[in-house]
């Protein structure tokens, strides 16, 4: 079967992205905050020569946060808190966007070519193979050319004051600056296609910095350096790294990537060979590591693999692409070693509240997080790992005036003054152990650690948005192993509270960090700079609730992870594990035992073992008290002295905007309602489903009412956590054709085996038959290239069947064993599975079958005898109509090979109609049709007029990026040209189906410009045969598949010519003969294409191509007129060719063309 696959494409790009993120405030406030008018990546206001990070790196975007990244580019970092993310696959770029800190990217534009700036207002400038560079805005659908252009360039950065681009030419090995009015384009750096290591040139220069002044730094990639070259100079110096010497020391560099200059003048190195981020201070000769472990690639949170690309977010904190990880790591500042008197502060108003901040961070190290600013939608109100997530304060709300505790008081926590202490009295805590297997259950579970307070209907609201599963960590893991792992989760904890703290508001002061927030919100009408205002300087700083009370105290925790195949495998060892109360039973006994606390009878070992075996146990947390405890009473007894946070009651900060505190602000109450929209606002994120359900033909997505997450409500057909997965199921082969065989192995020819008991045999009464005949007291025993009385390690092996579906042609996804009633040791253990479309004659051929699955057969584990083994599952997408199966092992020694049942499992099963169509008596055609759509928005198809088709592709919406389920379509039996159309959009597409001399096509009408070009159909006139057509969306898409055509051939070309001349006569008299070609990958770039037919004719199509070729390289050889020969070579540089040619495909092994007319080639010397 050949599928028919419709592409249909447009260049539209999705602009309905809010632009909400970006770091810009009203012209007046820009003396009062740090507001940068500069580009993104410039270095943040808190990163001082003193600064330091912790090696510790967190993952913020990769496979583990259910963000799937491919070959990583680039990250950006605007605003406060939002990311940018580059990434390709396939040779198309994706751009997508982390807002406010969410774990969970939304793809902004995907397909594009190579994405090398993104400013400061998310806008974005790619660059095409031929050349040109495009600005792309989110309220564009297409990009818009810029008047410059760049050769295959890596990075550019825009001087918006003069109008200049600067732009690096890595394959020229250059740095060229184009002004964009007057399109004038200078080298500024390097020397145009020269590569070398003099201090004149360059070699691959990747990425570029531009200070204030206009020096420009460089990565050097291939001279392992790091070159400044300051404006208008005519050589570049090195300032870090050694001219082309590599090693593991911190005086040289391993081709470095990325670079950012900070105000110090130290210079911030993505080391990519040696897996680190240097900083290396400018004239000094060597740098010291941020982050990664030199010479050493690794996946751990201290290593990187291969970093590629560096930014700095607003706090300082350095993000970094690593690649070799498919991950984004964040890497903290540490700014303790920076603290300077308030006298020695930096003027920048914003700067000095920082500051203060860090010293505040430093006394309050011991605080109980009172008064401080809290954002609930990032955080995790329970601690479920050991790394324990409850991170997500802000600055101090209030001004808190610390003192030593007093004599006796039951915390040796700093009390802050008008703060309510209440002791609370040691209670007797029992083990208590929490299932959580819902939603319901994990949101029941979180609440039990923050109070929101009921007093206002806005915190209620909160309470409803908070943990949201695109933003708090924990929340995520705990949901992924809920709903995609399908686990059941175990909590076991004894928890002790000490302490009830609470702020007496009437009294307390406001912070003067909280106070200058609020007091320069502009005011009073909601636009879109109030909204980035509030957005960046109180919810990024401070978070939209405040903590009003806490109570302290110590907690011992465990978590037990039962997974779906823990399941399994417990209730085959006897557990049951739907029975909570024995669930909660023994895992308060694992908990006791591990801990030695023997505080619950004692259960059997042996089973708390076998649970033990089969479940996923975290290490005992215990967090509060001392942790070197041998008993809950001497820990009871250490909680007081050193307990944490165990409970948090917050309120709306908006509950603070009053006259109380605010008495010379008229316009406070204003400010309040702008704070409470902006909120809204932030909270109203859309619901996340995985993977969006697929598409609207697998399943919609429900909002669960919990944690802004959805659950995907799966269609007929199909199931999984994002419907993604077709339901399995049985494929009925009772009256299948099925042949024995023996002596076979996968992808050679078959041999048939025969009645008896010898070699190549099967017993009479144990033939293949039985493996479909649903009964488990016969059996199929083949004794392969032994005979019955032979027992041996290899008897029966090499052997199985292959079988004819006679009811339909299926996609096989699974299959299942069920063993013979007796002797264990024939039981087949590991096999293979192929499948095959070709006809029944041939079927007895290697070459007829193709592999899809090799491993085991579900019997590994011995299920018993007369017994279904495991259902095995197989990645197979291909539907086939006759499949073959053959032992490769067995169980243990023993003569043959035997089992009861075999059963294939799958889903897709067309008609037995495609059979039959294949009569060429009835003259009827049949086919199997699916269509991508590549628009980035939902794609409406309404199938109509529809002419002597039996069987039509149905009418349906199609999602952006999505493909239609595969659809069976044929003609009718009358003897006329079969048809129909399909619409979309402004334009219809006409599908003939083809019987015998009629025509077979696709004819394409709609708006001009927008029409597709069809590549011819694969042999379009042979009867008894399916049909391949492929559309593109005009000249635009063609020359990608062109130039993928060059790739796959051009090198294999070039080495046959170098070995074997070639010559072809361009008159009569004159001959040119070709003996070398110095050509690479980009040598020859196919920039515009069309095809369109000429006229059709049986057994013949003709077609006529028109092509413009961007040539670069050296053709050598000579032409010979008459007996006189001259040498020649060719240098083509920027040479541009223009084609005409007529192509004729008449089979799938025979194309030819002829190319008619050569223009235009300029740029040769």
């Amino acid at each position: 079967m050949i599928i028919i696959k419709f592409i249909l494409r447009t260049t539209c790009i999705n602009s309905s992205v809010d632009d909400l993120t970006t770091n810009s405030l009203l012209e007046q406030h820009k003396n009062n905050f740090t507001s940068s008018n500069k580009l993104v990546n410039r270095i943040s206001s808190q990163i001082k020569s003193c600064s330091k990070w912790n090696r510790i790196g967190e993952t913020i975007v990769g496979k583990e946060l259910n963000t799937h990244l491919n070959d990583l580019e680039s990250i950006t970092i605007i605003g406060i808190d939002t990311l940018y993310v580059v990434d390709r696959y396939n040779d198309k770029t994706r751009l997508q966007i982390f807002s406010n800190g969410s774990l969970v990217g939304r793809t902004l534009w995907n397909g594009l070519d190579s994405i090398v700036l993104i400013d400061e207002n998310g806008t974005f400038y790619t660059s095409s193979h031929d050349g040109n560079i495009e600005h792309w805005s989110e309220n564009r659908k297409e990009g818009k050319k810029i008047n410059c252009q760049c050769n295959q360039c890596s990075r550019i950065w825009f001087d918006s004051e003069k109008q200049e681009f600067y732009i690096v030419e890595r394959f020229r090995s250059r740095i060229i600056k184009c002004n964009i009015n007057t399109n004038t384009t200078i080298t500024i750096a390097g020397t145009i296609d020269i590569d070398g290591f003099s201090n004149k040139t360059l070699s691959y220069p990747y990425a570029l910095y531009i200070n204030d002044v206009k020096d420009i730094y460089i990565t050097d990639v291939n001279n392992h350096r790091i070159q400044k070259w300051k404006q208008n100079a005519t050589i570049g110096i090195t300032i870090a790294g050694q001219t082309r010497k590599i090693d593991q020391s911190n005086t040289t560099l391993h081709r470095p990537y990325d670079i950012i200059v900070d105000t110090n003048d130290f210079i911030y190195i993505a080391d990519m060979i040696n897996h680190r981020i240097l900083r290396w201070k400018e004239g000094e000769s060597q740098g010291e590591i941020i982050c990664g472990i030199t010479g050493q690639s690794g996946n751990s949170t201290l290593h990187l693999n291969r970093p590629k690309s560096l930014a700095f977010g607003f706090e300082g904190n350095l993000y970094v692409a690593d690649v070799g990880n498919k991950r984004v790591q964040r890497f903290t500042i540490d700014n303790s070693a920076c603290l300077l008197p308030e006298s020695e502060s930096v003027g920048d108003h914003w700067s000095f509240l920082r500051q203060k901040f860090y010293a505040s961070k430093v006394e309050q190290e011991n605080s109980t997080k009172l008064g401080f600013g809290y954002n609930p939608l990032k955080d995790s109100s329970v601690c479920y790992t050991e790394t324990c997530q409850r991170r997500d304060f802000g600055l101090p709300i209030f001004k808190f005036r610390y003192s030593i505790p007093l004599k006796g008081l039951c915390t040796n926590k700093l009390i802050p003054e008008n703060v309510k202490v209440n002791c609370i009295s040691s209670q007797d805590n029992n083990i208590e152990t929490q299932i959580i297997s819902t939603l319901y259950d994990l949101k029941e579970n979180t609440k039990k650690a923050v109070d929101f307070s009921t007093s206002s209907i806005l915190n209620r609201k909160y309470a409803d948005s908070s943990f949201s599963y695109a933003y708090s960590r924990e929340i995520h893991s705990m949901i992924d192993m809920l709903i995609k792992d399908n686990s059941t989760i175990l909590l076991t904890s004894v928890n002790v509270t000490s302490t009830y703290l609470s702020i007496v508001e009437s009294n307390s002061e406001l912070s003067d960090e909280f106070r200058s927030v609020i007091e320069h919100i502009p005011c009073c009408d909601f636009n879109e700079t109030v909204e980035k205002y509030i957005r960046e300087f109180l919810i990024g700083y401070f978070g939209y609730t405040y903590i009003k009370d806490v109570q302290l105290g110590g907690i011992i925790k465990q978590k037990i992870i039962i997974t779906h195949n823990d399941r399994i495998r417990l209730e085959q060892n006897g557990f049951n594990t739907s029975n909570e109360t024995w669930l909660k039973d023994i895992a308060k006994n694992i908990f006791s035992f591990q801990k030695k606390l023997n505080q619950t009878k004692t259960h059997d070992q042996i089973l708390i073992n076998t649970f033990n075996r089969y479940s996923t146990k975290s290490n005992v947390m215990i967090l509060g008290g001392k942790t070197s405890i041998q008993s809950l009473k001497d820990w009871y007894k250490s909680v007081p002295h050193s307990p944490i946070v165990m409970k948090i009651g917050i309120s709306s900060i908006s509950d603070l905007l009053t006259t109380h505190h605010f008495p010379t602000d008229s316009y406070i109450n204003q400010k309040a309602i702008l704070i409470q929209s902006v909120v809204d606002r932030y909270l109203s994120n859309p619901i996340y489903c995985y993977n969006q359900c697929t598409d609207t033909e697998h399943g919609i997505c429900v909002d669960s009412g919990h944690f802004q997450f959805g659950v995907c409500k799966c269609k007929s057909g199909w199931t999984g956590f994002d419907c993604a997965t077709p339901i399995y199921h049985y494929i009925d082969t009772v009256h299948s054709n099925i042949s024995p065989i023996w002596n076979t192995k996968a992808g050679k020819n078959s041999n048939l085996t025969s009645i008896g008991y010898g070699k190549g045999q099967m017993p009479p009464n144990e033939t293949i038959s039985n493996i479909i005949d649903r009964n488990i007291y016969t059996k199929y025993t083949s004794f392969g290239s032994s005979s019955a009385d032979v027992i041996s390690r290899r008897s029966g092996l090499n052997t199985g069947f292959y079988m004819i579906l006679n009811t339909s042609i299926c996609i096989v996804t699974g299959f299942q064993f069920t063993t013979a009633i007796s002797q264990p040791k024939r039981d087949p253990i590991m096999i293979t599975l192929e499948g095959s479309n070709a006809d029944n004659s041939s079927l007895t051929f290697g070459t007829s079958w193709t592999l899809i699955y090799n491993g085991s057969s579900g019997l590994e584990i011995d299920p018993g005898r007369g017994k279904v083994g495991s259902l095995q599952i197989l990645n197979n997408s291909q539907p086939y109509r006759s499949y073959r199966m053959l032992v490769i092992s067995k169980r243990e020694i023993e003569s043959g090979v035997h089992y009861s049942e075999f059963a294939l499992y799958g889903h897709s099963c067309l008609p037995e109609t495609h059979i039959q169509t294949r009569n060429i008596m009835t003259q009827t055609t049949s086919a199997y049709m699916r269509v991508t759509n590549d628009y980035p928005q939902p794609l409406i198809l309404t199938t109509s007029t529809n002419m002597n088709m039996k069987d039509t592709f149905p009418s349906q919406t199609i999602e952006a990026g999505r493909t239609s389920p595969m659809s069976y379509i044929s003609t009718g039996t009358e003897m006329c040209q079969s048809y129909f159309d399909i619409a979309y959009g402004s334009s219809t597409i006409k599908i003939n189906m083809g019987q015998n001399k009629y025509v077979t096509d696709a004819n394409l009408f709609g708006l001009k410009g927008q029409t597709e070009a069809l590549l011819a159909p694969t042999k379009p006139f042979s009867k008894d045969t399916d049909y391949t057509f492929y559309f593109f969306g005009g000249p635009d898409v063609l020359p990608p598949l062109i130039n993928s055509l060059i790739d796959a051939n051009l090198p294999a070309i070039t080495a046959y010519v170098s070995t074997n001349q070639f010559y072809f006569n361009l008159t009569n008299d004159i001959k040119l003969t070709i003996r070398q070609l110095d050509l690479t990958l980009q040598s020859i770039r196919c920039s515009y294409a069309t095809l369109s037919p000429i006229h059709h004719q049986e057994n013949n199509l003709q077609w006529n191509i028109n092509m413009i070729l961007n040539l670069n390289g050296k053709i050598f050889g000579s032409i010979t007129y008459h007996y006189m020969s001259m040498d020649f070579n060719i240098t083509l540089s920027n040479a541009s060719m223009l084609t005409q040619a007529i192509v004729n495909i008449s089979d799938l092994q025979v194309l030819s063309c002829t190319i008619t007319q050569l223009f235009s080639l300029h740029g040769t010397s």
